[in-house]
């Protein structure tokens, strides 16, 4: 969006004007008639009249007083005019009225010409008002046709472009290109903003009332790739404490961050039954700063996962990244073209009073099909950009690529059968508001730009649940000149209720931030507190490992039992179990085996949605279903009497159930 007013309403006079006996526009005198210049009410130029059939054709070059030939095109404006009936007092259109077969346009409030002679047009005598006809001819009507064609339809596209941008479809049409366009200059501006932005300031306040009061201050300092943040609040008539710096060593990749917490003593005394056995060691560290050293946490994330890559991301990249996922939007959402729409108009409700604006009210839903081929186009335009190279070489790999059927899937689960609200703001055509409602209350998202620098953006959610009434809203306001942002949050739960108000802004002073003399490492507190092992990074790494293959083991334990029990509600009430087939299907799956997640179908290094291998394998799980004799039952139509359920853990021992029957 850029920083231009939205264009006012047309005013007297402007190109593209209806005008009535109400709004006359006067007129030069035209050559042969016996007037003034302010005798004959006469359309301004580019006036939408309907052309009203006559008696004769006459072309009419009309040369203005009081212009000079510097200010005249090359060749004389042509312009067919029409005349209006007396009668036709009301009406904003003239429409057309058959009075003889042979058509005549004249000029408005001139006597009706009977013949013409024909004449050279002259522009010599600049100061006397001429006008100069042709004689009908066979001929001539013929080589006039055309012009007078491309007059008119340039008057009906001026009507319905111009004239009438209000009717419901225009208006929804009109909304859908300006978020597409608005949304590529906030990208621009992002852009640019972060080439000059150096650092960041934030401030800002909370208070939360109710069942528990408290109330504090957030602050935010940051210049290059050093940071200070520190916030205080009190909690139960304590008053805590925190500070926190991050400051980029020389030739270092991660930073060392140093930290601290005031306040640990009078913590510490009101929750004594839990902290009674650490009560020296939380006193000496009352206000006493620490420091995670770079190389603690290099350690660290190589043991963690030695094979992830840690992604180096560009501002320059998202920007590109944005910019090419916008240009699919502007194809899918922000497009009303009915071979491509996502969003599609379920009815008009007209206009409305919303937020002080006078807004067009539309019932929308999503069209499934043209749903499924956005966020497929979406992911292939992603898959272009460097931001996926970078991503999808590291920890993230295949989580941002989503497979067709898993799209699909995805988006056929959506329940369409409840259309949302859909809000455009009649000034600035532009989507205002979208509701998205549920059976305990709404979700909204919206904007409110109305022209010049500030972006104002806002969500709010409403529901009512066990019979507490919840209220969430949240209120942003982008300011491009000043670039800053200022953000409002209020969250009521019944009589409990929490505020916090922020401003962030660019910061291009250098600020000093320094690394705090005194500092204590985080391993020699960890062993002060009695957690020697997490204090190297390697065993901690092993600690980590062990973990996460434990609970990848623990799912697939879950998983095998939860698809043996769906296998045997099956066979209870049919008399055989599924097929290999029959599993693999997920509209099958869908109405026979209600209830089951598809997750369950899932090893934990696959992403939903996943299928059965017929043997057992890493990170897959085994269906081996058979006949009574044995023999493999792959084909929906056979009756399958036995399986065996197969998953492989993580030390590449099964996990085995098979069929009770």
């Amino acid at each position: 969006m850029d920083n231009t007013p939205p264009a006012q309403p047309l005013s007297e006079g402007q190109p593209g004007q209806i005008i009535t006996p109400s709004n006359p526009v006067q007129s030069p005198v035209v050559a042969g008639q016996n007037s003034t210049p302010d005798s004959s009410p006469v359309p301004a130029q580019n006036t939408v009249i309907q052309p009203q059939a006559a008696s004769l054709p006459v072309l009419t070059v009309i040369s203005p007083t009081g212009v000079s030939a510097g200010d005249l095109p090359a060749q004389p404006i042509v312009t067919p005019q029409a005349s209006i009936p007396p009668a036709a007092a009301q009406a904003s259109v003239i429409s057309p009225t058959l009075q003889s077969q042979t058509p005549q346009a004249t000029v408005i409030g001139a006597t009706p010409l009977e013949s013409a002679t024909v004449a050279p047009v002259s522009f010599n005598s600049l100061n006397q008002p001429t006008v100069k006809t042709f004689k009908h001819s066979k001929k001539l009507v013929f080589l006039l046709l055309p012009l007078l064609v491309f007059v008119i339809g340039g008057s009906a596209a001026a009507y319905f472009g111009i004239v009438v941008p209000n009717k419901p479809a225009n208006v929804w049409h009109e909304a859908l290109q300006n978020m597409g366009v608005g949304t590529d200059k906030l990208i621009s501006y992002s852009s640019t903003s972060q080439k000059t932005i150096k650092g960041i300031t934030a401030k800002g306040s909370y208070n939360l009332a109710g069942s528990t009061n408290s109330k504090g201050t957030i602050n935010l300092d940051s210049y290059g790739k050093n940071g200070d943040f520190s916030t205080s609040f009190g909690l139960n008539g304590s008053t805590v404490s925190f500070e926190l710096r991050s400051i980029i060593a020389d030739k270092a990749t991660s930073p060392d961050i140093y930290f601290k917490v005031g306040g640990l003593k009078q913590l510490a005394a009101e929750f004594s039954d839990a902290t009674s056995s650490y009560a020296s060691v939380i006193n000496s560290l009352d206000n006493q700063w620490i420091v995670i050293d770079h190389s603690y946490l290099d350690s660290l994330i190589s043991s963690a996962d030695t094979n992830a890559k840690q992604p180096e991301i560009s501002a320059d990249d998202v920007t590109a990244a944005e910019q090419a996922l916008n240009d699919v939007n502007k194809q899918w959402l922000w497009n009303d073209d009915k071979t491509k729409a996502v969003l599609d108009i379920t009815k008009n409700v007209g206009k409305e009073k919303q937020d002080n604006r006078t807004v067009y009210h539309y019932i929308v839903h999503l069209d499934k099909p043209h749903t499924i081929q956005y966020l497929e186009t979406l992911r292939d335009k992603f898959k272009t950009t460097k931001l996926y190279t970078d991503l999808n070489s590291s920890a993230f790999t295949g989580a941002i690529s989503p497979s067709d059927s898993e799209i699909e899937q995805d988006v056929n689960n959506l329940d369409t059968s409840k259309p949302f609200d859909v809000w455009v703001d009649m000034h600035t055509k532009l989507i205002h508001k979208i509701r998205f409602t549920n059976t305990d209350g709404y979700f909204d998202i919206g904007q409110d730009y109305q022209g010049g620098n500030k972006f104002p953006f806002s969500m709010a959610e409403h529901d009512r649940i066990d019979g507490v009434t919840n209220d969430f809203s949240l209120q942003a306001t982008l300011d491009s000149k000043a670039n800053s942002i200022d953000m409002s949050v209020v969250d009521t739960s019944g009589k409990d209720k929490f505020t916090l108000n922020l401003t962030i802004s660019q910061n291009n002073s250098s600020t000093s931030i320094q690394a705090p003399a005194g500092a204590k490492s985080i391993t020699d507190v960890l062993n002060q507190l009695g957690f020697g092992d997490l204090a190297d990074p390697a065993t901690l790494g092993d600690t980590y490992s062990s973990t996460q293959s434990s609970a990848q083991d623990t799912k697939r334990q879950v998983d095998i039992n939860a698809l043996q029990a769906q296998f045997e509600a099956y066979f209870a009430q049919n008399g055989y179990y599924p097929s290999l087939a029959d599993v693999n299907n997920t509209s099958w799956v869908a109405t026979n085996l209600r209830g089951l997640d598809a997750e369950a179908f899932c090893d934990p290094s696959q992403t939903s949605p996943c299928t059965l291998a017929a043997k057992p394998a890493v990170g897959v799980y085994a269906y081996a279903v058979t006949n009574a004799d044995g023999s493999a039952c792959t084909d929906a139509a056979q009756d399958c009497q036995q399986y065996t359920l197969t998953a492989t853990l993580s030390d590449g021992s099964a996990y085995a159930k098979s069929s009770l029957d």
